[in-house]
């Protein structure tokens, strides 16, 4: 933790326990961590800061009551069989900034095509897990361990190194997500057989004179 503030890190009196939400039965839930602390920097190469590089995004179980959350299981992702976590540090160039571990460092972060941005979860009639991630944008599957199973990525992200199955067999028009606005949220049918996402914003380019720049259409998959 001093290493992460000597990073930049701002504070480290606020942990969080999820970006999303389920309600499992009763006062109990399981939630799901995000990447972790990041923010953007300018100088002296534009990228995006991770000052605890190592960050394992997380399932975390716990129980609300009484005005007070008590966790009872933090079950951290995995890649392989060998235990080895998954980290928040960005796929490639087409995926987020470039990443760096402090607002000074001349050399960047390896991009990790491990890596995860996951934004919400949902438990499955057989106790495993899915969830959606920003990066690529995909949908991962994950055991009730925490191991990644499988990760749906849009045609042309193969996401070649990646320790776990990767299929894309998404539509690629999904490749074309906006920088940090992949899916966010995910829900599933009472039996389990279908699941359903979104991306946060429109797709496509913002800048001058792009066709797509004010577009009002999102993405339901």
């Amino acid at each position: 933790m001093d290493t992460a503030l000597a990073n930049g890190l701002p504070y480290d009196d606020l942990p969080a326990i999820g970006s999303g939400l389920q309600r499992l039965a009763g006062n109990h839930y399981v939630s799901i961590t995000d990447r972790g602390p990041t923010f953007t920097r300018t100088t002296p190469t534009p990228g995006r800061v991770f000052p605890l590089p190592a960050y394992t995004p997380s399932l975390v179980f716990f129980r609300a009551g009484g005005g007070e959350i008590t966790p009872q299981a933090i079950v951290p992702i995995v890649v392989d069989e060998a235990g080895t976590p998954a980290t928040g540090i960005s796929n490639s160039t087409t995926d987020d900034s470039v990443p760096f571990e402090s607002p000074t460092a001349v050399t960047q972060l390896p991009f990790n095509p491990n890596g995860l941005d996951l934004e919400d979860v949902h438990m499955l009639p057989d106790g495993s897990f899915i969830a959606v991630d920003e990066y690529s944008p995909s949908i991962v599957i994950i055991s009730d361990t925490g191991k990644v199973l499988k990760r749906y990525t849009p045609t042309s992200k193969t996401l070649s190194g990646a320790a776990y199955p990767v299929s894309n067999t998404l539509h690629n028009i999904l490749a074309q997500r906006r920088s940090n606005r992949g899916f966010e949220s995910v829900a599933v049918s009472d039996n389990g057989r279908t699941a359903y996402t979104m991306t946060q914003s429109p797709l496509g380019p913002t800048g001058a004179g792009a066709p797509t720049r004010n577009s009002r259409v999102l993405r339901v998959l």
